[in-house]
Parts: C-alpha cells; structure tokens; sequence
C-alpha cells in the first residue's frame, strides 16, 4: 500500500512538473549563421511557442556578403508561414515585406485557430522564413490550438 502513495505522490509531482511548460513559451528560437559566400541572414522567433490568438515578433538580422550588417533599404525582406491561420504583418505595412533598419527587419507572426469545437485540430510545428537578395533563414514554433 505504500508503494501506491509513492506513485501517486510521483505522478502529482510530474504533472506539475508538465503543466508550466505547456501553453505560451517565453523562449526564444533562432537560426544559424550559415557559411559560404554571399548574404546572409540570422532569423529568431519569440516566443517560440503561441497560443490561439498570440503572436511573436521576428526578427532579421541581414548580413552582406562581407559580414557586415546591411544598410537601410525599405521592403527588402519577406517573412512568410504557410500555415493556415498564421499571418505575418510586416512593418512598415506591405504584406509579407519588412524594411531593413540598422540591419535588422521586424515583422509579428499572428496566429488564430481556426477549429471549432465540432472539428478541433491538433497543435502544429509552423516554418517561418526570412528571405533577402536570395539568403534565406528559418525557424520553427509550435502553433498551440484553442482545443488543447
């Protein structure tokens, strides 16, 4: 009998455990510098994880073929995610395009689920990339649904 009480204090302390790390993150998700020649682009994600409704800031950092930031240029960078109810509102306003200031673009990953409670659908892995003058970067999040 005291075995059970054991178990049961263990599996308490595991949920616990669990719950925290379920639901929004306030982690932060990056991607790699890449090698080779040519532009580069460094591209993170925060929070890494959004709930129905939420939504994260990206940011852009833009790197010319010599590793320097790049210059101001206005609509120069595409952010985009291919999935459904995920839009990303660049600044200053184009869809899907960013300015490039002090070498960094910003844009909001928005996201909304569109289940209902008939057809719930499940969480996701959602790819969000940055693209400029053919570099390209991208990071994954996890897309939390309302049904969870």
């Amino acid at each position: 009998m005291p075995g059970y009480k054991i178990l049961i204090a263990m599996m308490l302390v595991g949920l616990v455990c669990f719950i925290p790390g379920c639901g929004e993150s306030d982690g932060v998700v990056s991607s790699v510098m890449p090698s080779g020649r040519g532009y580069k682009i460094v591209l993170a994600a925060k929070p890494d994880t959004i709930s129905s409704g939420g939504q994260a800031v990206l940011l852009a950092n833009i790197f010319d073929p010599q590793g320097n930031l790049v210059a101001d240029e206005e609509a120069a960078v595409v952010f985009s995610c291919a999935e459904a109810g995920a839009t990303v509102e660049a600044t200053p306003g184009i869809e899907g395009f960013s300015a490039i200031k002090d070498g960094t673009a910003h844009a909001i990953l928005k996201w909304k689920d569109e289940s209902s409670s008939e057809v719930p659908l499940p969480s996701k892995l959602a790819t969000i990339t940055a693209v400029y003058r053919g570099a390209m970067a991208s990071v994954q999040v996890i897309l939390v649904s309302k049904s969870y």
